[in-house]
């Protein structure tokens, strides 16, 4: 499964790197409030939309496109907020990456990949404070004062 879902990661970082938009948002992009009228039917028409009234540029795998999504609150709604009403009872999520592009993926599978890459990490940061090679430094001994 962490292996279907890490070319979708190397692929949002190739885009934002070829693709850069600026944000005018110091935090993340899913903090601003957005003008939503209508009801989109699916994720594929949701982002279809949202791309049209956004800056950011929002992405997802082609198998979620059809996904149903259910009435959403219409007039001004913060994104984060929209897109949890949206993708949640799908069980997807959106990961914003350098506050410029937004990939759908699904929720399970971004937390085992962000899960594992967090243990690993800090399996590796006790390997490292576990060595061997600790010396034993005096510095200032009263016996070098002359």
């Amino acid at each position: 499964m962490i292996d279907r879902v890490r070319p979708i990661i190397y692929c949002i970082f190739l885009l934002s790197t070829l693709f850069p938009t600026q944000s005018v948002y110091g935090q993340s992009p899913g903090r601003q409030r957005v003008t939503f009228e209508g009801d989109p039917g699916t994720v594929g028409a949701l982002v279809r939309s949202l791309n049209a009234s956004i800056q950011q540029k929002i992405y997802s795998p082609e198998q979620y496109l059809s996904l149903p999504v259910s009435a959403l609150p219409q007039g001004s709604v913060v994104l984060d907020s929209l897109l949890a009403l949206a993708l949640n009872p799908n069980g997807l999520q959106v990961l914003w990456h350098r506050n410029s592009i937004g990939i759908i993926m699904e929720r399970s599978e971004l937390t085992k990949v962000y899960g594992a890459e967090y243990f690993q990490a800090l399996e590796e940061s006790i390997e490292v404070s576990k060595s061997d090679d600790i010396q034993e430094q005096v510095i200032g001994s009263i016996d070098n004062i002359s």
